[in-house]
């Protein structure tokens, strides 16, 4: 029986490997699929994917365990619903949602129901500190969660039928009436240097890297003398919460991806750079 069922994760993983690839970087894109066919990473798969992909068993395995959204000890619910458990969800009555959650379905946070339809987690922050109490169920975010809302919530995941996503998709960043090629078209008039300045003059700082001033990176990366040069395109701020802002853009709307795919092309033309990674998603 054990063999049958690695031969069976064996041909599972190199299916995968058509899609994702056979190198370093198709770890967490296969351990992503594993998980959502099985409900958990079982040791065998941890294994199974060490080989084929050629990595040490003990490092996939921290990879694995480093990652809260990565389940190796038992399986999870169908729907597994994580509560923002951050500042700022707790000061807008997070602590109500989460006593509906519990009440509702006879289980406590940590605990998964004996039918397997839900488990019930907590997670750091998901991006939504203007919009809490924020909850995500699987890849469904939802904002403003309230206990009335987990009534309703809950009752369309049994019938396997969910209320959309209530996140504000409109505003700013969306709605600003720029062409998704006007950032190219500007940077291919430009040299390194003015599109450097430029971004100097904007006093533009990286939100993930302390604040640090995005002119002064890649000036530094500019005058590196090294002929190989990376633009790492990040598809999550978070490594490990799911934050889903970026998700939601990128995943309901092809303009957005083309924005987001012209924009790269300042910071490729200012530090000469000539490679690209594909979209990184973490958590």
């Amino acid at each position: 029986m054990q063999v049958v069922y690695r031969q069976q994760l064996t041909q599972e993983i190199e299916e995968l490997k058509k899609e994702y690839g056979s190198d370093r970087s198709a770890l967490m894109p296969i351990l992503h699929a594993m998980q959502e066919r099985y409900r958990f990473i079982p040791d065998r798969a941890l294994q199974t994917v060490a080989h084929a992909l050629d990595i040490h068993p003990a490092e996939v395995a921290a990879v694995a365990s480093f990652y809260s959204f990565f389940e190796t000890q038992e399986k999870l619910g169908k729907y597994v619903i994580r509560l923002c458990q951050t500042i700022s969800c707790d000061m807008a009555a997070k602590d109500n949602v989460a006593r509906q959650l519990e009440n509702e379905l006879g289980i406590r946070f940590g605990e998964t129901t004996n039918d397997g339809m839900f488990t019930l987690r907590y997670t750091n922050c998901l991006g939504l500190c203007d919009q809490g109490p924020a909850m995500l169920v699987n890849e469904r975010l939802f904002a403003k969660v309230t206990p009335e809302k987990v009534h309703r919530i809950l009752k369309d995941a049994r019938r396997d039928f969910f209320i959309p996503s209530n996140v504000r998709r409109h505003g700013p960043l969306l709605d600003h009436g720029i062409e998704p090629v006007e950032a190219l078209r500007t940077a291919l008039d430009r040299q390194p240097t003015e599109i450097i300045a430029a971004i100097d003059t904007a006093m533009l700082k990286g939100r993930g890297g302390a604040g640090f001033p995005t002119a002064l990176k890649w000036q530094l990366a500019a005058e590196d003398p090294d002929e190989q040069k990376y633009v790492v395109w990040r598809a999550s701020r978070p490594l490990s919460n799911g934050n889903s802002r970026p998700r939601i853009r990128m995943s309901r709307s092809t303009w957005s991806v083309t924005l987001m795919k012209a924009s790269r092309a300042p910071s490729r033309i200012a530090i000469s750079c000539r490679n690209i990674s594909r979209p990184c998603w973490m958590g």
